[in-house]
């Protein structure tokens, strides 16, 4: 997309104006799959505050890995679709603690960011497969029941945003429960 660096000045003057970016942003910030644009357009739209025509929404961020650009990604993504996101990331390294634990109050959606760790265990060999498919399924109703835990002790829904591929809508938040 050859206005990418006009449509980040655009996004900071919205932001340094505090006001919410155009329409017209919005839409091209959705169609938008350069990762490294959306990471900096994220940063930009850190910055902006109780902006009108946006509506608010506090995301809880869990994940078994670093989280990296995916909360700049996220934040733009999300601003895209017309939400102002207020993310709240989770302490490293607690994933499960926290998902067990964490009343999420105030907290509207959570998201879940999974690395393969999760999933694979530590002492897998590439040749036992069937202790792999007993591994993921036991791993799998863990996650299910931490997922369910948090939602029933929340205010919550599980849900997740995706990010559509270039020239699609824009992203859509799925309830999962």
């Amino acid at each position: 997309m050859s206005d990418r660096p006009d449509l980040l000045e655009s996004l900071r003057a919205a932001v340094a104006g505090g006001r919410a970016p155009s329409p017209e942003d919005l839409t091209r910030l959705a169609l938008v799959s350069d990762p490294l644009v959306l990471r900096k357009a994220g940063k930009v739209l850190a910055r902006l505050e109780d902006a009108e025509g946006l509506r608010p929404l506090r995301v809880a961020v869990l994940a078994t890995c670093t989280i990296g650009s995916y909360e700049q990604i996220l934040r733009a993504s999300l601003v895209s679709a017309g939400i102002l996101p207020d993310l709240a990331p989770g302490p490293y390294g607690m994933f499960e603690l926290t998902l067990a634990t964490d009343p999420f109050d105030g907290v509207d959606v959570i998201t879940l960011l999974l690395d393969e760790t999760c999933f694979l265990p530590d002492d897998w060999a590439a040749t036992d497969v069937d202790g792999l498919a007993g591994h993921l399924e036991a791993r799998l109703a863990d996650l299910r029941g931490l997922v369910l835990s948090a939602v029933g002790g929340a205010a919550a829904a599980g849900r997740r945003a995706t990010r559509p591929p270039a020239g699609r809508a824009p992203a859509r938040t799925h309830n999962t429960t």
